[in-house]
């Protein structure tokens, strides 16, 4: 009971997964990424690489669209940064605002199907020796300026001391894990804040596969001296998030079914070990008139009364632990109904 509940409700949330609004477009791609530092190039030549790479990607046949940005949403990584909110006190026991945050082309919002909801996104005007911006999340823009409208408002990063003025608001989107609420998120240019960790992202109207390798053939003519971390399609990329689920749910199947069929074994065994016990009783009962069916229903009763009260037993114990591997079901409740019965 335990096991077969635990697959069952890991495969609803399997099911739940697909229908959580990510917040940007799932749509197939190819992905590459590069470190700068890692093959020794200077950090006054990124952005002029990067730019380069963007320009030899957009001319592979059939790409529509290329973007780089520091990190993808649902990846493997997380990084936050101190900000400094004018009017806005930091947490009890904190200097500072820690906010997520990202690095981002002014082609990243069209590329991942993020759209701006108020202002504008980044544009090749907001390069180095301009005005530094950032573009802000909508519920950055609800937690930090509640019943305002945050742009032309201005953050600070504490050390540098440099400020930068809000732009642009786009949609929330899931960063961490699917599960996740929306988080306050800021999103800087990547030409007045070169990062040394760059994804380039392609998609267009040819296989996954094929994007992905001429990605890797395009940063190795740009710059032998790129060093390619990883490259994987959207749809691989996009797995990682479901793994741990899909795994929970076929491992606990297998062996919920497994248990299954030790449990009837072991149940065959009992009631026919009990009814050879009772042979010369089943014989009397019928001698005085009793017949087949009421012997059939006597034998059963015995039999399913180990049925309920191991299944019994089995819920109890499957209720709590479904509120330990709650947090990681998606939009399904650690007691789903549907799943238990």
């Amino acid at each position: 009971m335990i096991l077969l509940l635990g697959a069952g409700l890991f495969i609803r949330s399997l099911q739940g997964a697909q229908d959580i609004d990510v917040g940007f477009s799932l749509r197939e791609g190819g992905i590459v990424w590069t470190m700068m530092d890692v093959g020794g190039i200077e950090r006054g030549e990124w952005e002029g690489i990067s730019t380069a790479l963007e320009e030899r990607a957009a001319t592979i046949p059939g790409v529509e669209q290329v973007a780089t940005a520091e990190m993808l949403p649902l990846g493997i990584g997380l990084q936050t940064r101190s900000i400094d909110i004018p009017g806005v006190e930091p947490p009890s026991g904190e200097d500072n605002h820690n906010i997520a945050f990202n690095v981002v082309s002014p082609e990243y919002f069209d590329v991942m199907g993020i759209p701006i909801v108020a202002g504008r996104g980044m544009s090749r005007e907001d390069r180095e020796g301009t005005s530094s911006v950032v573009v802000i999340s909508e519920t950055a823009a609800r937690r930090y300026w509640p019943g305002e409208n945050p742009l032309g408002s201005e953050i600070i990063t504490p050390g540098n001391e440099r400020t930068y003025r809000i732009v642009g608001v786009a949609r929330d989107t899931k960063v961490w894990s699917l599960g996740e609420d929306y988080r306050p998120y800021i999103y800087f240019a990547r030409a007045q804040n070169p990062a040394t960790s760059m994804m380039v992202v392609a998609r267009g109207g040819i296989p996954e596969a094929q994007i992905v390798s001429e990605l890797r053939r395009a940063v190795r003519e740009v710059d032998p001296r790129l060093v390619i971390m990883d490259s994987k399609s959207m749809t691989e990329h996009l797995s990682v998030m479901l793994f741990p689920p899909r795994m929970a749910a076929l491992l606990l199947g297998v062996f919920g079914l497994l248990a299954l069929v030790l449990a009837s074994t072991g149940l065959y065994g009992v009631v026919a070990f009990t009814v050879s016990r009772r042979v010369r009783e089943v014989g009397i009962r019928m001698s005085l008139g009793a017949d087949s069916g009421s012997v059939i229903r006597m034998v059963l009763r015995g039999a399913m009364s180990l049925v309920l009260i191991g299944g019994a037993i089995g819920l109890v114990l499957t209720v709590g632990l479904a509120q330990l591997i709650a947090q990681f079901l998606y939009g399904v409740s650690g007691v789903d109904p549907i799943t238990f019965l």
